[in-house]
């Protein structure tokens, strides 16, 4: 599949008509409301077919994955954009809000008529193999393989990305962090496909998705002059919490500064 496939703004992720222009009108919005979550959500795509393509999934369940890692995070479109963009701790009520948007994002997505199978991955991404995910608390194999995948995609995207509190690392940092969460926050199934691809060939599809689609990559931030540079603080996908424990006893985790 050629990489300018992956993209819903120019090639839509299905055959179908109907949700092919759901998804074009969905892709549209976000791109138009928040470019660093359009970009985020592109760049998840291939990354899932990937892992996808390795555990043997067929070719309905293989779109259904895409569509759901183009959409996963929709459901930011209600969050605020100081929210989405702040460079420090989110307070309690900021942290309450950025919960909110797996299942915002499955109610959006719901009625646009996005079938149900695509809206529980949108529900489902922020779950944890051991339970201690959110927002149903679901555990193992109760989390749909589909949204598992999505799952440790959303950190690796996150992890060799830009954001506003960190900078990213690099994705041979990013497999030893993903690795120590094996069987907790990621299912081992899915952590070991992710474990048999070299980190180049991540790094490569990551070039081809940003080649294919500008819209695709990073949103710049003037203070970091050495985008490669070390993560010093947070290594998850969204502002770290105050009161998150991780912070201050442990190590920097993708498991438990990924919200």
């Amino acid at each position: 599949m050629e990489p300018h496939q992956f993209f819903p703004l120019r090639h839509p992720l299905s055959d179908d008509t109907p949700l092919a222009a759901a998804l074009h009108s969905l892709g549209t919005t976000l791109c138009a409301r928040d470019r660093g979550t359009y970009a985020h959500s592109a760049r998840l795509v291939p990354y899932a077919h990937k892992i996808g393509t390795i555990l043997g999934l067929p070719p309905d369940r293989l779109r259904i994955l895409r569509q759901g890692a183009f959409l996963h995070d929709i459901g930011k479109l209600l969050v605020h954009e100081q929210i989405l963009t702040k460079p420090g701790f989110l307070s309690d009520s900021e942290w309450s809000v950025m919960r909110q948007h797996p299942a915002s994002g499955h109610r959006i997505a719901t009625a646009w008529s996005v079938p149900e199978s695509v809206t529980g991955i949108i529900l489902t991404h922020h779950e944890w193999y051991d339970g201690s995910g959110y927002p149903l608390g679901l555990k193992g194999r109760r989390i749909s393989l589909e949204a598992r995948i999505c799952a440790l995609v959303d950190v690796l995207d996150a992890l060799t990305s830009i954001r506003p509190y960190r900078r990213p690392i690099s994705f041979a940092e990013a497999a030893s962090a993903i690795q120590a969460e094996r069987g907790t926050h990621f299912d081992p199934l899915v952590v070991d496909a992710f474990l048999t691809v070299p980190v180049d060939v991540w790094a490569g599809l990551r070039h081809a998705a940003v080649s294919a689609s500008p819209a695709a990559g990073d949103k710049p931030f003037d203070r970091f002059d050495k985008p490669n540079a070390k993560v010093v603080r947070s290594a998850g996908a969204h502002p770290p919490h105050c009161s998150d424990p991780g912070l201050h006893h442990m190590p920097c985790s993708a498991a438990h500064l990924c919200f």
